[in-house]
């Protein structure tokens, strides 16, 4: 018969039966293994066998693994297990990843550089005056228009500017604001990027500790360091300011290019930095991550762009958040979306986004129970994506992890 121990297989010769307990006495005597009780004995389905005079066949290929903490006995494919880890990192990918998702995007793009600002507010206003004289006489061609707007749809200023202004509630804030889905290829980009990014790791750190136990592939300190990947994207927000001016110094400084202005790309410099962390999470966790699992990771970055191109075409999500937001109080409600806050060529709006004469119009984003319940939303259409992810990969990683 054959019997599989730490995904190697081994052989033994045995008459036509053999009870678990003598061939766990052949094992140590050929092989020098011990299987004590801390291991049991399964099938290749995964039916374990008891010790209580259950018989083996001789043409039978058995697997002996390690069992959990406390002695119990376990089987990861035993589809109970999947759907007991598949409701957790649902609930979790629900609650953290849209609120981690709008904290990661502010944090990035929000940077209080008071002469970057000053700098784009003239540069609207000489586009305005160029406007109003006409502009170009000559209409770019169609390749050259979707160049120029892939160019600019990477860069940070396809951010709208936005002034939270309050007299009591809040103080005086800047926030940014995304409307043209369509060509800010950078946002759509983001979007993709973080979540699918986010529910790699987190679909790691619950997927390899189960193989791990069961026969040790991969090691345990890949767990640890899944847990530690999440926190990237936070990172981020706290160093980019001095990789801006690490970038600066190398482009302007060192190659000469005197127009460029890296602090305009600080989301697209995040975005390729997850890129490369999420390919150097997988290329150390080779062992934890089968090849079904790495081909579905291109495929849900798909998905999310396309839902984030959605989310944003069909403001709905933006409409039930505020409905809701002003269901739950009675105190100031929050505003729709209005774009002329977002005109501010010369000065028109700001600050404060006087749209009357003497009242404040800030966005629904200066509201905080506005942000709730739209994170809320944005998190449980990850959830749901993402147990849909858990399910294709569970069994395949399994099986590549602890191959029969």
């Amino acid at each position: 018969m054959k019997f599989i121990y730490n995904n190697r297989k081994y052989e033994i010769i045995i008459d036509d039966f053999i009870s678990v307990y003598h061939l766990r006495t052949l094992i140590k005597k050929k092989y020098g293994i011990i299987i004590d009780e801390s291991y049991s004995i399964t099938d290749l389905e995964g039916m374990i066998y008891k010790t209580d005079g259950t018989v083996i066949k001789n043409d039978e290929t058995v697997i002996i693994k390690k069992k959990l903490a406390g002695g119990a006995e376990f089987n990861p494919y035993d589809t109970n297990v999947s759907l007991g880890l598949m409701n957790p990192i649902g609930f979790i990918t629900a609650i953290i990843s849209g609120f981690y998702y709008f904290k990661y995007i502010s944090g990035i793009v929000i940077e209080k550089n008071t002469e970057y600002l000053i700098f784009q507010k003239d540069k609207n206003i000489e586009a305005y005056k160029e406007k109003q004289n006409g502009g170009e006489q000559n209409e770019p061609s169609a390749f050259k228009a979707f160049l120029n707007s892939f160019k600019e749809g990477l860069q940070d200023s396809k951010f709208k500017k936005v002034n939270c202004a309050f007299d009591r509630l809040f103080p005086e804030q800047e926030l940014n604001r995304d409307y043209d889905n369509l060509s800010n290829w950078n946002m759509i980009a983001t979007s993709a990027i973080f979540f699918t990014y986010f529910l790699t790791v987190l679909t790691a750190l619950f997927i390899n500790p189960i193989s791990t136990s069961y026969c040790g592939t991969p090691n345990g300190g890949i767990g640890v360091l899944s847990f530690v990947m999440i926190f990237i994207p936070l990172i981020l927000i706290y160093v980019m300011p001095y990789l801006i001016k690490g970038l600066n110094f190398i482009f302007v400084k060192g190659l000469r290019f005197s127009s460029f202005d890296a602090s305009n790309y600080k989301l697209m410099t995040s975005n390729i930095i997850l890129i490369v962390m999420l390919i150097v999470f997988c290329v150390i966790n080779i062992k934890g991550i089968s090849p079904m699992f790495g081909m579905m990771i291109p495929v849900f970055m798909l998905i999310f762009a396309v839902i984030d191109v959605i989310l944003k075409g069909v403001p709905f999500l933006r409409k039930l958040s505020r409905f809701l937001g002003n269901l739950i109080t009675n105190t100031e409600q929050i505003p729709k979306d209005n774009f002329d806050m977002f005109d501010t060529l010369l000065g028109k709006i700001k600050p404060s986004h006087r749209i009357k004469k003497n009242d404040n119009f800030p966005a629904p984003e200066c509201y905080y129970r506005f942000n709730i319940f739209h994170s809320l939303f944005y998190g449980i259409i990850a959830s749901a994506v993402s147990r849909a992810f858990f399910i294709i990969v569970y069994s395949a990683n399994i099986k590549y992890c602890c191959p029969k």
